[in-house]
């Protein structure tokens, strides 16, 4: 088990037997394996008699299903499946899980639920997801299963996007589900390998009355801070080569990579540019049989049929190309040798380079940075920080896997850090209407 993750289950143990309520932010690199500590955390609070349910929240459809997949199978390190069974396991979302229909738990009553952040708000807001439309709605059914949960809010970069910046809206529905949680006293865990400084004390600030703490790795710390040896030996052997490239290359580049038996990862912004892309690459000789699209557009069944196949390449030993979008930017545990990204702010491209050399070694990681070369509208990330993270790119080499800095890189953490610090944060308070909602029947 990483280290970080046992502090964590020994801090909580500590906090239970004072008989109090933990709540807690656990930050760690990509590939670190958060996600198998929801469980466990649960398991420990359900032989305690203090939970009867685990709710594991997630920003993207694509990643429930992959986490929903993971616990029915008994694919979660570390988590021993005996005291549960298929039945226990059960997933929320706005679509259906292929073949996994009759396991759709709406109203969050199966002993563990994997959801989207939407259908969770709009359950905590007292708007049931399964009678959405109805005018009598039985809304103290999810509402009751979510007040004696275990609650996990996983990838909690992704709930605002840019968070902090212009458009805080999503950021306040998470700052006040967390407040409204904290008030009730319902266990919540955030989970993230990208929360800027600035976000991590509001989170902080909005578990006030509650103990809490905020796990992360440096090697300057102790208790709820601490240096995991084991895992940053593994991951120091990767070298790591960062390079901007022009859009006009790409092609040329990653057939380069894909033609020597390289597992090759192309990311776009927006769907459209990803099929243009892909269509392209079949157009330039790319096995189609090797190479698989993925994007938010497609379909329930179009998606799933694309992460069955993105997996079988990934298993296999041949060589192949992946063009996506956001989708696998967080929770999916694939890893490719090259990654070919669009421009992103820091915290999107950490993610995105979280996909490449995933599991350490001696490797070498390379990860190609392209801009699109001029004004487009619609731009779904702050352009401004986009430009001032190219900028950095420019001057410095990457370490993207851990949070300090190494030989003449700069950490992930100091990029985001000295990106973020350049910009006035527009962080508002929460949402107080939503909030009212949330806690007065």
């Amino acid at each position: 088990m990483r280290k970080l993750i046992q502090r964590l289950l020994d801090w909580q143990q500590e906090v239970l037997r004072e008989k109090k309520i933990p709540f807690a932010i656990l930050e760690a690199p990509t590939g670190y394996g958060k996600t198998s500590s929801g469980a466990l955390l649960f398991k420990r609070m359900k032989e305690e008699g203090l939970t009867a349910g685990y709710i594991h929240v997630l920003p993207l459809r694509a990643i429930v299903d992959d986490l929903y997949s993971k616990l029915l199978t008994g694919k979660i390190p570390d988590v021993d499946r005996s005291w549960l069974n298929s039945h226990s396991i059960g997933y929320q979302m706005m679509d259906y899980i292929e073949g996994r229909e009759e396991d759709k738990s709406p109203y969050f009553l199966r002993d563990m639920t994997v959801t989207t952040f939407d259908s969770f708000i709009y359950n905590v807001a007292r708007l049931p997801v399964a009678e959405i439309g109805r005018r009598s709605r039985h809304y103290e059914i999810p509402r009751s299963s979510i007040l004696t949960s275990l609650i996990v809010l996983d990838e909690a970069h992704l709930y605002g996007g840019d968070i902090g910046l212009k458009d805080t809206k999503m950021f306040n529905v998470l700052l006040s589900s967390v407040k409204v949680l904290a008030r009730l006293r319902v266990p919540t865990f955030l989970e993230s390998a990208t929360l800027p400084k600035a976000v991590v004390s509001r989170l902080l600030d909005a578990m006030n009355g509650n103990v809490k703490a905020h796990f992360h790795l440096s090697k300057n710390g102790s208790g709820e801070v601490s240096w995991d040896k084991e895992y940053a030996e593994l991951h120091e052997q990767i070298t790591w080569i960062t390079k901007l490239i022009e859009y006009d290359e790409i092609m040329s580049e990653a057939l380069r990579h894909y033609i020597s038996g390289e597992k090759v990862l192309v990311m776009f912004n927006k769907p459209r540019d990803a099929m243009d892309f892909y269509l392209s690459a079949l157009e330039r000789g790319v096995d189609r049989d090797h190479s698989v699209l993925l994007h938010g557009r497609l379909t329930s069944g179009d998606r799933s049929k694309a992460y069955l196949k993105l997996k079988r390449l990934h298993n296999s030993k041949e060589g192949m190309m992946a063009i996506t979008t956001q989708v696998i930017e967080a929770g999916v545990d694939v890893s490719f040798d090259v990654l070919f990204t669009e421009a992103a702010p820091p915290t999107v491209l950490t993610q995105r380079a979280g996909r490449v050399a995933r599991y350490g070694g001696s490797l070498v990681a390379k990860v190609y940075v392209f801009e699109r070369g001029e004004e487009r509208e619609g731009s779904i990330y702050d352009e401004e920080i986009v430009r001032e993270t190219v900028k950095m790119l420019k001057k410095k080499q990457i370490e993207w896997r851990l949070p300090e800095d190494r030989d003449e890189m700069i950490s992930y953490k100091k990029l985001t850090e000295t990106i973020y610090s350049r910009f006035r944060w527009h962080f508002e308070n929460g949402d107080i209407n939503l909030e009212r909602v949330m806690l007065h029947p």
